[in-house]
């Protein structure tokens, strides 16, 4: 079933019980009486000398392709070899995205307090502390203009990047999640990748971003990357790494963004990287430059 394509997996009918389509090395299509198709890995463990078979569900078919599906199930095959205990892992993957889930909906209240505001800020500041350097000392900004009812409706904000540093960047909270605004070198924007070798969707074919960023740097001018910090798996926020050749992140690491909590990459345009659990690249929100160094967050302006 290795020949197995999208289209022949559309074409596979429910039966009146549930089947399964083996594609090789534990990973199979479940397909239920009603028609649902999910991904799913077997795999063995040993425990007290007993060799355990366990199943471990990778997602919906509808939600994840077959390229997207066997890149997952090798990253899985990887760490179970390791050792790492992955249903444990998943298990941790979801409480983190309850708990995001949770945040967002006390940040986006209709009234927000301040010790939400500061909340927001503090665990924005413990995320991005361990990065070490110039870019531990990244100041938040607060020069929004509309009220905070307003802004936790989704109204448009200003961001100054008139102070901002060539390779440091800003975070600011729009509609309860963290935007971020990085102030690429020159360095950083020659060194923007074009290796599909690398990349899961290095043309931004995927909608997740407006039309007027659908380039490499993703960004209307190069210099300026305007992103949603959110990770486009589970909804964590990743880290800035925008040092190439990272111990933590290996020689082969070009800079980018990593994600603590499941192990995604995203390059410096927010491209994100083959073979991680994140299946899209880092989103774009609608923006406009008012001026040189003054950005708008939330509409298009005359780019639309």
């Amino acid at each position: 079933m290795n020949s197995l394509t999208d289209k022949d997996i559309k074409a596979l009918q429910p039966k009146d019980h549930h089947y399964r389509v083996a594609l090789g090395d534990g990973l199979f299509l479940w397909i239920s009486s009603s028609g649902k198709k999910s991904w799913q890995y077997r795999y063995h463990v040993h425990s007290n000398n007993i060799r355990k078979e366990k199943i471990y569900t990778i997602g919906d078919f509808q939600q994840i392709n077959l390229s997207h599906a066997r890149e997952l199930h090798a990253t899985l095959r990887k760490e179970v070899l390791q050792g790492i205990d992955i249903q444990a892992v998943k298990v941790e993957k979801k409480k983190s995205y309850n708990t995001s889930q949770e945040n967002a909906k006390h940040t986006t209240s209709t009234q927000p307090t301040v010790s939400n505001r500061r909340k927001f800020l503090t665990n924005m500041t413990q995320v991005m502390g361990g990065i070490g350097g110039i870019f531990a000392l990244i100041p938040f900004l607060s020069s929004m203009s509309p009220s905070e009812r307003a802004k936790s409706a989704g109204a448009p904000i200003e961001i100054d990047v008139s102070s901002l540093q060539p390779g440091a960047y800003k975070v600011v909270e729009w509609r309860g999640k963290p935007v971020w605004v990085v102030r690429r070198t020159k360095k950083m924007i020659e060194d923007t990748l074009e290796d599909d070798e690398v990349l899961r969707d290095p043309q931004s074919v995927e909608e997740h971003q407006p039309t007027y960023t659908q380039n490499k740097y993703r960004s209307i001018n190069p210099e300026y990357l305007v992103l949603l910090g959110v990770c486009t798996h589970l909804g964590c926020s990743p880290l800035y790494k925008p040092s190439p050749k990272s111990k933590e992140l290996g020689l082969d690491w070009t800079g980018g963004f990593f994600c603590p909590c499941h192990g995604s990459k995203f390059d410096l345009s927010g491209r994100v990287h083959k073979g991680v659990p994140a299946p899209y690249n880092l989103e774009v929100p609608p923006y406009y430059f008012a001026s040189d160094t003054r950005i708008i967050v939330g509409e298009d302006g005359e780019n639309a």
